[in-house]
């Protein structure tokens, strides 16, 4: 299985780092992270909502590149019978696919990197990732 890898964006330095879930299909077209349409609506929010400026933020995601189904489930299971029929290999609390598991060694080595002092985790798969916790709605709106 060949990735197109995207890179995270923003200043190595920043007080907050935003964490989605996976590259979108026009970050993977692009090589950018959060540029796709849902994040313009974000630069929106963070701004004219939070009074952040966007510039100023880190942006990561889980996973670097877009599954070919365009849905994360191909990457992330909870089910053990399903990841040992495909191979998954065991991490936090779920079972991921192979291709993918350096994904998550980036992400935390970005976090100990840039040490952000505000992490906002956008999705379940980025609550997991660096919580180890599923279930957004349980959480959203939390600070942790």
């Amino acid at each position: 299985m060949t990735l197109v890898y995207v890179s995270p964006r923003g200043p190595s330095d920043a007080r907050i780092m935003w964490v989605g879930e996976m590259a979108g299909k026009q970050e993977v077209e692009t090589g950018i992270t959060h540029s796709g349409p849902s994040s313009q609506e974000d630069d929106r929010m963070l701004e004219d909502e939070a009074g952040l400026n966007p510039h100023t933020i880190f942006f990561t995601n889980v996973f670097r590149s877009y599954p070919l189904s365009g849905k994360v489930e191909e990457w992330i299971t909870f089910q053990p019978k399903k990841a040992k029929a495909l191979g998954f290999i065991p991490r936090a609390n779920a079972f991921v696919h192979p291709a993918v598991v350096d994904h998550l060694d980036h992400l935390e080595k970005e976090i100990a990197a840039v040490r952000p002092n505000v992490m906002i985790l956008a999705g379940n798969v980025a609550l997991w990732a660096v919580l180890g916790e599923w279930g957004i709605n349980n959480w959203r709106g939390s600070l942790l």
